[in-house]
């Protein structure tokens, strides 16, 4: 779920060296990542850098406890960044840890209260634990200050969609891929969204595209023999 952003105005001072670090190592191969980190660690093993750097490497290669170690430590040496904060509840989320994520996110927040992402992944975290009332009220107040969100918007889909409201989650999902065209995610649930909606074309559109760019993509695949399989 990882938002690829960089850091609010209001943080660069503390985060912009973090926030480059982050862009190389998602920019890396999960083994080069991993490299990179090691060498970094072992240059200055007291460095908030070399941690999160471990962090991301580590939550590339889908190594979670590691990535969460490595992203406490850094939070340890830097407790004024909100980035790494937020970054560690977005990892926190993919643990099925959605407590352990809100405190994450609450504390990123504290330190950049008009940071997007991490409004999100707050959102994201009551959704999970039931509250979607209160996640769409959060979304719903991120996306007037910013209405094109491609991550805000795709989880306000999601939650009316998980809701029961196709209709209501159709334009948030269409939103979310004129937004960031290349989001695999965003493009599936627009494409499952279309097909509960008897869309059969909509949702082949929105399959192949997901496939343009990302050929190898299971789930799209799938989707799309399943419409065939329906016509």
């Amino acid at each position: 779920m990882l938002f690829r952003s960089r850091a609010p105005m209001s943080q660069l001072n503390s985060d912009t060296v973090l926030q480059r670090v982050f862009d190389l190592i998602s920019d890396l191969p999960a083994d080069r990542a991993d490299a990179v980190a090691a060498r970094m660690l072992r240059a200055d093993p007291a460095s908030d850098t070399a941690h999160f750097a471990l962090g991301l490497a580590a939550l590339q290669a889908g190594r979670l406890e590691v990535a969460i170690g490595a992203l406490r430590n850094a939070g340890r040496i830097n407790r004024s960044s909100a980035l790494i904060a937020r970054v560690l509840g977005e990892v926190f989320l993919l643990a099925d840890e959605p407590d352990l994520a809100r405190i994450a996110f609450v504390a990123s927040l504290e330190r950049s209260p008009y940071d997007i992402e991490a409004g999100v992944g707050l959102a994201v975290c009551h959704a999970t634990v039931g509250d979607t009332v209160e996640a769409k009220r959060m979304l719903r107040r991120l996306l007037v200050a910013n209405p094109q969100h491609p991550v805000a918007s795709l989880y306000m889909g999601l939650i009316l969609d998980a809701d029961g409201d196709p209709m209501a989650a159709l334009p948030w999902l269409e939103t979310s891929v004129a937004a960031n065209p290349h989001s695999a995610a965003a493009g599936l649930h627009l494409g499952r969204c279309r097909m509960q909606l008897g869309d059969n074309a909509g949702a082949e559109e929105a399959f192949l595209a997901v496939l343009s760019h990302s050929p190898d993509h299971r789930e799209a695949q799938q989707s799309l023999e399943q419409l065939s399989q329906a016509h």
